[in-house]
């Protein structure tokens, strides 16, 4: 064990050292047409070993989605495709990763199904809310308007604190 491990990261800027055209995402891709990126990924995900471990993953309950953007992602940094052919590429990923759990007999999560949105119905009540609150908020106004109508101007409570003084008051201080 080193006694300064921190010390082991790579220094800032490190990075931009390696040669242009050195890392594989700099290169021209490996297949540059969707059927050919398509054909690489039939004959990679139906190969006996990589379809046993993507079966075993989707019974862990990992999203489907979550599979086919780590392969995807893992593809465009190897430099077998580029990212605008992966997107492309994406729904055929998952609509293979789909048939093969459901060849396997697994129930699975696309990672893609929509959540029932609450949103809505919270927005509704915060307004129906409002709407009560500021009733209730006019209906103590108004009659605090009338009290204070009736009431002498001389028994009206006198205002407190240093903005409420009047101006000939403030002036005679400076």
């Amino acid at each position: 064990m080193k006694a300064f491990p921190e010390f082991d990261a790579p220094i800032a800027g490190e990075s931009l050292t390696a040669e242009l055209g050195s890392r594989p995402w700099q290169s021209p891709p490996q297949y540059a047409k969707v059927e050919d990126v398509m054909s690489f990924y039939i004959e990679k995900i139906t190969e006996p070993k990589a379809s046993s471990k993507l079966v075993v993953t989707l019974d862990n309950d990992i999203p489907i989605s979550v599979i086919v953007n780590s392969l995807m992602l893992s593809s465009v940094m190897e430099g077998i495709h580029t990212i605008d052919v992966g997107i492309i590429v994406t729904p055929f990923l998952i609509e293979m990763c789909e048939h093969l759990a459901n060849e396997a007999g697994i129930e699975y999560t696309t990672g893609l199904e929509e959540e029932e949105d609450d949103s809505i119905l919270d927005t509704i009540a915060a307004k129906n809310a409002m709407k009560k609150f500021k009733e209730q908020t006019e209906d103590t106004e108004s009659s605090q308007e009338i009290k204070e109508d009736t009431l002498p101007v001389d028994s009206k409570p006198e205002s407190k604190g240093l903005m409420a003084k009047p101006a000939q008051e403030i002036e005679g201080v400076m």
